[in-house]
């Protein structure tokens, strides 16, 4: 191969002599080209030479094909430009700030620029962008990063059949990206702009697709917080609502609806409305709207929450909500949705990183809402920490795996499971043989309002209100809970046909007819 720079195109690096356009890749020298990008084969600290324009360039950062001179390897290359802070100077290479002002806010965006270097240094995750090495020149400074064949998730997405993937396609996509996001958290950070366009499909050697998250974009988020305005550091959709203050707390939460919204986007076709629009008037669509299954859906909404508290506790617990759905997905033809409120998709720059508490302020951390309400016993059992009560996490019908209920739960009569009104011997489970059917004011204490109306643990006979996440129950307590009625051992005493159940639809207590079949969800202690 003829590595003479002359006789390299820009566009992919291999030899094409004079020839224009490339008769490799077809790119044209002459087309027109970003006017802030750095001039084609500029060479940067004597080893980096600049290729094509990578995508956009967005309002804080432009990344590059380049050639590695030394290993003969092609690679991305991101600059920190600012745009609305600099401008190139006359030699078309070095950036100057706009006044005094703005060049007090470049460096110090700069300097987070470098910050987020060295974290992306730090992880090892074949999930994540890797970072070969960083340095500064031209007045700024440049990120090195390995270079994929592929495509953006956002750009994907546009190809697909009404802009969506099958659920199935989609869960098992994204569970690789959740696992690179446990790595992040795991080191103390957040990403904070997890979007379509910063996930990237890398194509591997073997035909198949390696996801990627990309772009940790410190600088735009330390200048965001720093300028007049946010709207800079914000993806609307996908940017949950504590997003929008400047100081406003910010957790593995906020990474976790990002997480949720890309997935949602991905199996319904459509960007959730912005959480500034979700707090004044919540119009967010459930994703079974659009032929998703219901646990999928009941779990996007959980994690879509407006409330931080409200969503799971981490990214493995995230995860482990998503792995029934994951088994139980199949092809679905695309539903109509029952409201033409939808977003189209979006397109932002790109950034957003900053690190988390340190470990010993997460330990210090108020304790979740499943941490409060439950004790994990970790046998598939688990005591309600407001009651004494202890309850089998899955429905009768259902196999607990050690992480999640497998199966599906079955119906049964009230007779078959309270025969002449009186409580019957179950099999021994975790060591105990005294499980029974719960009486009705028991069930209702498992009525889990996510809406936080009229009360996120519900007491009362009435129906959750607001948008809530079907089924009401926690499903980190009580996974792949089915969105049906249970029964309680509790009859009422003026109708010798009915029986009490509570709806995990909507929380609502009904008198039920016992010849019908209801789930059953056994509990010991008490009474």
């Amino acid at each position: 191969m003829d590595t003479n720079p002359a006789a390299l195109c820009p566009g992919c690096f291999q030899s094409k002599g004079r020839a224009t356009p490339c008769p490799h890749c077809g790119f044209d020298e002459a087309a027109p080209r970003p006017v802030q990008a750095l001039p084609l084969r500029t060479l940067l600290h004597d080893q980096f030479m600049v290729g094509r324009v990578l995508g956009k360039p967005g309002g804080f950062g432009i990344t590059y094909l380049a050639w590695d001179q030394l290993l003969e390897a092609t690679v991305a290359i991101k600059e920190y430009l600012p745009r609305e802070l600099v401008v190139r100077a006359q030699d078309s290479r070095t950036l100057h700030p706009h006044s005094t002002d703005e060049n007090d806010l470049f460096r110090y965006g700069l300097e987070q620029f470098l910050a987020e270097a060295r974290t992306l240094a730090k992880l090892d995750h074949p999930n994540i962008v890797r970072v070969r090495q960083f340095f500064e020149a031209n007045g700024t400074a440049y990120l090195v990063m390995d270079y994929y064949q592929g495509c953006s998730l956002a750009e994907h997405l546009e190809t697909q059949p009404n802009s969506r993937m099958n659920e199935s396609k989609a869960l098992a996509l994204m569970q690789p990206i959740l696992d690179g996001l446990r790595t992040v958290h795991a080191k103390g950070f957040l990403h904070r702009d997890i979007k379509p366009q910063n996930i990237y499909l890398a194509e591997t050697d073997f035909g198949s697709v390696r996801p990627i998250l990309l772009d940790f974009g410190t600088a735009r988020q330390a200048i965001g917080e720093r300028s007049r305005s946010l709207s800079v550091i914000i993806s609307p959709g996908y940017a949950p609502f504590e997003q929008y203050h400047r100081k406003g707390q910010q957790a593995a939460a906020t990474d976790i609806y990002s997480s949720a919204a890309v997935l949602y986007r991905m199996v319904t076709g459509v960007v959730p409305p912005e959480a500034t629009e979700r707090m004044a008037g919540d119009e967010l669509l459930p994703a079974t709207e659009f032929g998703v299954s219901p646990q999928a859906s009941a779990v996007l909404a959980l994690a879509l929450a407006m409330k931080m508290d409200a969503r799971p506790e981490s990214v493995a617990a995230f995860q482990q909500m998503l792995q029934p759905s994951v088994a139980r997905a199949e092809d679905m033809p695309p539903a109509v949705p029952s409201s033409s409120k939808v977003r189209p998709e979006v397109r932002h720059p790109s950034g957003g990183a900053s690190l988390l508490p340190g470990e010993k302020q997460r330990q210090g951390a108020s304790p979740s809402l499943f941490e409060q309400r439950y004790q994990d016993h970790g046998d598939g059992t688990l005591t309600d920490l407001s009651t004494g009560l202890q309850w089998m996490r899955c429905s009768l019908g259902q196999k607990w795996t050690g992480t999640t209920c497998a199966g599906s739960a079955v119906k049964m009569t009230w007779d078959a499971i309270m025969p002449n009104g009186q409580q019957k011997t179950w099999p021994e489970f975790a060591g105990y043989s005294d499980w029974r059917v719960p009486t009705i004011d028991e069930l209702k204490t498992l009525v889990y309002c996510s809406s936080g109306q009229p009360d996120y643990w519900k007491v009362t006979n009435s129906a959750c209100k607001g948008h809530y996440v079907r089924p009401t129950i926690h499903l980190e307590a009580f996974p792949n809970t089915p969105s049906i009625c249970f029964w309680s051992a509790s009859p009422p005493t003026n109708y010798s046909y009915g029986a009490w159940p509570v709806s995990f639809n909507d929380g609502y207590v009904n008198l039920g007819n016992k010849s019908n079949g209801s789930a059953v969800r056994l509990v010991r202690g008490g009474q």
